[in-house]
């Protein structure tokens, strides 16, 4: 009885086996499934180096910083760059909605307060990684109180 178990467990395995093979087979020769291609990245901007200031507004004092980066880099590139230059420091912790600065400078902030970034007047802090820079872009970090 035992080994007439086995084989019946044993043919069955075979026939599901089998079964399993030749529905992926007929899967894969099948045309009439749509794959939908990303976008090719053209690159429209001609690569070109620019010149950044980036000015630091704790409040009570104000610092400057300048540095040259290609036009396709991002004002966090910018901040990376300057990042061990003149003792400019920072910290940022990355979330789904976008970026938060923690610190600057070692002065961090504190309930009721946060740092923005700024790009020719413009709130850019969330987008600091996809903002490109431009060409004597004036990027301002600065404490605010919130609102």
């Amino acid at each position: 009885m035992q080994k007439r178990a086995f084989k019946i467990w044993y043919v069955g395995y075979l026939l599901l086996l089998l079964a399993t093979i030749f529905y992926v087979k007929t899967v894969l020769k099948r045309s009439d499934i749509k794959v939908n291609k990303g976008k090719e990245q053209q690159s429209a901007v001609e690569e070109k180096f620019v010149n950044v200031e980036i000015t630091v507004d704790n409040g009570k004092t104000i610092r400057n910083y300048k540095t040259k980066l290609k036009n396709i880099d991002s004002v966090y590139d910018a901040l990376d760059k300057i990042h061990d230059a003149d003792g400019f420091y920072y910290e940022i912790t990355g979330y789904l909605y976008g970026t938060e600065i923690d610190c600057v400078n070692e002065l961090c902030r504190t309930e009721g307060y946060k740092w923005e970034v700024y790009k020719d007047g413009q709130k850019i802090t969330n987008v600091i990684k996809e903002t490109n820079l431009e060409d004597d872009a004036k990027i301002e970090l600065k404490m605010e109180k919130l609102q």
